[in-house]
C-alpha cells in the first residue's frame, strides 16, 4: 500500500525487499552517490543505484545493470 501512496512501481525491487532509499545525516545526496561510486560498492555488491540528482534519497536495488551500467536513470 506504501509503494502505491508514494508512486511506486508495481515491479518496484522495494516491494520484494531488494532495494532501500536512504540518506545519510550531514551529507548531500549526491555526495553520497559520489562517494558510492568512487569506493566501487556498485560493482563490488552487483547493485544499481539512481541517477537522481539533487535527489533528497539514495536508492540502491540488486537488479541486473542496463544499457546505462549500474548508474541508471528513473
Amino acid at each position: 500500500k506504501y509503494n502505491a501512496l508514494v508512486g511506486g512501481g508495481k515491479t518496484s525491487q522495494h516491494l520484494l525487499g531488494k532495494a532501500v532509499d536512504f540518506h545519510v545525516v550531514g551529507m548531500s545526496c549526491d555526495d553520497v552517490r559520489k562517494a558510492i561510486l568512487d569506493a566501487g560498492i556498485l560493482d563490488s555488491m552487483k547493485l544499481r543505484m539512481e541517477d537522481l540528482p539533487g535527489s533528497n534519497w539514495v536508492h540502491l536495488d540488486d537488479r541486473a545493470p542496463g544499457p546505462s551500467g549500474r548508474f541508471f536513470k528513473p
